[in-house]
């Protein structure tokens, strides 16, 4: 039996000569809603390994299959036992259940939904991400960039906190409108003077072509080492759009804190690699650094922080006070990951469940996270947080 680490659990992977009566079979759906009866037979982490009735196996990518089907693949793993070796050890936190690397390998499969010269609509899909662009990009140089898109959702997916991302939308998809117009991309909301902006709700993202790496050659866009130097720096607003489904309802303290912990993850080639993310985080977190320090917010400050304040913050600042907000979110967010109770993001997953369930956020930070904690004391959690991660 061999165990690898994907969505926070152990995943079961199951000897090919079991007898046909052992194994479960079902009807599989792919993302273009084709069919086949098969059996799940074993998952490296990438793939799923299907039997077929006439004893036939193949191995299919996860991001091929529906939502339901990777959620039984989901279901399947959660009764496989979590061995030692299936837990990260980062920098002395134990992360149990925690991915060591989530991705791809490969570029995912794209479609090309329209190429209009005409209107300049041309649109492409991957499994779970929609791009609309205002000039001819090419199925290759998509799912170049796309697979940083895929292995970004993966990676939220992949986390034990519970986020199950889900676009929604009349597709199912998420939203990310691509354009080489500087013009077009203010018309369409974006920021002056910035290459991307997230729309959160619900969730779109807007990127000028330069945002992704991209350059062009002759009348061709091409996607090369630049282009994944870019998408490593996009990693916080792609996080941030894969966060949608719960929209408002997240405290803007954990919206910005969530973006930073996943840009603090090593992107390579298609991979996010989680194995030593306590010092990439602090890497990460130095790019805060005001006047020579790194200023940390108090608890009361992030919790008393409305979206209303936050994103005056962001637009207006203090400088001091914005990356004040931003370090302690991100420390934070680690706390309630990797510290909190017994480092096993347990009561954050509650807290999750319990937005879910609509109940008023305040309340569910109170009883799923604060648990009676006074400020100081939330406020030394902090400090701790910043120590382990050497800004103190």
């Amino acid at each position: 039996m061999k165990r690898n680490q994907l969505l926070a659990l152990a995943w079961l992977s199951l000897p090919l000569t079991l007898p046909a009566e052992e194994l479960a079979w079902r009807t599989w759906t792919d993302v273009s809603g084709r069919k086949i009866e098969a059996a799940m037979a074993g998952f490296d982490g990438r793939e799923v390994r299907l039997v077929l009735r006439d004893g036939k196996s193949s191995a299919v990518p996860i991001i091929r299959f529906s939502d339901s089907d990777r959620a039984y693949v989901e279901e399947q793993a959660g009764k496989a036992a979590m061995s030692p070796s299936s837990q990260a050890d980062v920098s002395g936190v134990k992360m149990a259940g925690w991915p060591t690397t989530v991705g791809l390998d490969e570029p995912p499969e794209v479609t090309v939904v329209q190429e209009n010269e005409d209107t300049k609509v041309f649109h492409y899909q991957t499994a779970h991400f929609d791009f609309v662009a205002d000039v001819r990009l090419g199925n290759a140089v998509v799912g170049d960039f796309g697979r940083f898109f895929e292995a970004s959702y993966m990676a939220v997916d992949a986390l034990p906190i519970g986020l199950r991302p889900a676009p929604g939308g009349e597709n199912g998809r998420f939203r990310t409108e691509i354009y080489e117009d500087y013009d077009g991309f203010l018309k369409a909301g974006g920021t002056p003077n910035f290459t991307i902006s997230v729309k959160s709700f619900p969730p779109r993202c807007l990127i000028r072509t330069k945002g992704l790496g991209l350059r062009k050659s002759g009348k061709r866009f091409i996607f090369d080492s630049d282009g994944e130097d870019a998408c490593r720096a996009l990693s916080y607003d792609v996080g941030l759009q894969c966060l949608g489904r719960l929209g408002a309802k997240v405290p803007p303290w954990f919206y910005t804190g969530f973006g930073n912990y996943l840009a603090a993850a090593r992107y390579v080639k298609g991979r996010y690699i989680f194995t030593e993310l306590r010092g990439d985080l602090g890497e990460r977190l130095d790019r805060y650094r005001t006047n020579g320090q790194i200023p940390i917010a108090s608890w009361n400050t992030l919790a008393q922080l409305s979206w209303e304040k936050y994103s005056d913050l962001v637009r207006n600042g203090p400088e001091w006070d914005e990356h004040g907000m931003r370090v302690s979110g991100t420390l934070a967010s680690y706390f309630f990951f990797h510290v909190d109770g017994d480092g096993d993001a347990a009561h954050f997953r509650r807290f999750i469940d319990a937005l879910d369930a609509n109940m008023d956020t305040n309340e569910a930070v109170a009883k799923h996270l604060v648990r009676g904690r006074s400020d100081k004391e939330m406020d030394k959690e902090l400090e701790k947080v910043a120590r382990m991660a050497r800004l103190r």
